[in-house]
């Protein structure tokens, strides 16, 4: 019986305001190829098992390994790992009867993957067969052996690896690992197909696992690193839209722009309706009247592209024995921030102005 358990884990760093990298992680792959299922052994009989592992993002020897017995303890097993990426459990406390032992093997995010095989502990046979064929008769008078040396049901004529029984043609092909289990002639390291090899195989494929992402792929605003340059959604991306410069965050853009997939940096605004980018306080939204000129020099301070002078009457004092006044600027208006005298009355019978000192105010 084989169980594998598979998970695949995306994490995805999208650039909003800050430029992110799409990092892709699957489980590890596990297989118990050595005894294959319903083997029997004698009982009393030392029994090893061997399981390739391997993992996209870990190294073999970093990941954890659980060896589990449906009926004992293997606490005191011997185990041990290659070079290859093959672990192997050594057990002699197996007792009589069927068994199932299984293997979990679990990488740094708490990904994991279980393999699992049956056997059976029989009592010992007085047939005694060396060529493992099943036929002693056939052995004593002089017959053919067995040629399939695994039990996976293909002879060694087509079996690519006729002592591994989860190496067949048609065989389940665990990729990345160096093994061509289908014996298609290959290891399986462009999953997605879309021809550019996987990075764990020492290709530059950021996403073996969709065939829309590999570099040089055209990139679209879908929160997705499409063409593997570390960026995601960058400027230009299919799907983008306009957004305009507002260096000074005041919500209202100058005529820089860039097609974005989103508001990132400093072009946050849908508007260019900002004419001083670089002060805050100059905006369409601006209606107070200042009697002091932008950081420019300039009085435009709502960007409507007049300059609008708070007051425009013009006042006087007239007449001789009774006076008539009129409030306003003493003889003309003055120009924006310019104090000038402001009629406020008249005095006396000699009918002169009252003055009040203002400064002009403007936007």
């Amino acid at each position: 019986m084989r169980i594998t358990l598979t998970v695949l884990g995306l994490v995805s760093l999208s650039c909003s305001s800050e430029k992110g990298l799409t990092v892709y992680n699957q489980a590890p792959s596990v297989s118990i190829f050595d005894p294959f299922d319903d083997e029997v052994f004698d009982e009393g009989e030392v029994v090893s098992f061997s399981a390739r592992i391997g993992d996209d993002k870990d190294s073999a020897d970093s990941l954890v390994r659980v060896w589990r017995s449906d009926r004992h303890d293997l606490s005191g097993a011997e185990i041990t790992l290659n070079t290859e990426g093959v672990t192997t459990m050594t057990t002699g406390v197996l007792s009589l009867g069927a068994h199932e032992i299984s293997l979990t093997v679990i990488d740094s995010d708490g990904l994991e993957s279980t393999d699992a095989v049956s056997i059976e502990l029989a009592e010992p046979s007085d047939d005694a067969d060396a060529d493992a064929d099943a036929d002693a008769d056939a052995d004593a008078d002089g017959g053919d052996p067995l040629v399939d040396q695994d039990g996976d049901g293909f002879v060694e004529t087509v079996d690519c690896d006729d002592l591994d029984s989860q190496v067949y043609p048609g065989a389940e092909e665990y990729p990345y690992d160096g093994i061509d289990q289908d014996c298609d002639g290959e290891d399986l390291i462009d999953q997605d197909g879309d021809g550019a090899d996987a990075q764990v195989a020492g290709g530059d494929d950021c996403d073996d696992l969709d065939p829309t992402i590999y570099p040089g792929a055209a990139e679209v605003c879908d929160g997705e690193d499409n063409d593997c340059d570390l960026t995601v959604d960058e400027p230009d991306a299919t799907g983008c839209a306009t957004w305009w410069e507002d260096a000074d965050d005041d919500g209202y853009g100058s005529d820089v722009t860039q097609c974005l997939c989103g508001p990132s940096g400093d072009f946050t605004a849908d508007n260019n309706d900002d004419c001083l980018d670089t002060d805050p306080d100059v905006n369409p939204a601006h209606t107070a009247f200042e009697t002091l000129p932008r950081s420019d020099g300039g009085w435009d301070w709502d960007c409507n592209g007049v300059v609008e002078q708070e007051e425009t009457r013009v006042g006087s004092c007239s007449g001789t024995l009774f006076c008539d006044s009129t409030e306003g600027w003493l003889g003309s208006i003055p120009d924006c921030g310019v104090e000038h005298g402001w009629v406020i009355g008249c005095t006396g019978g000699t009918c002169d102005e009252s003055l009040d000192p203002r400064v002009q105010g403007c936007r």
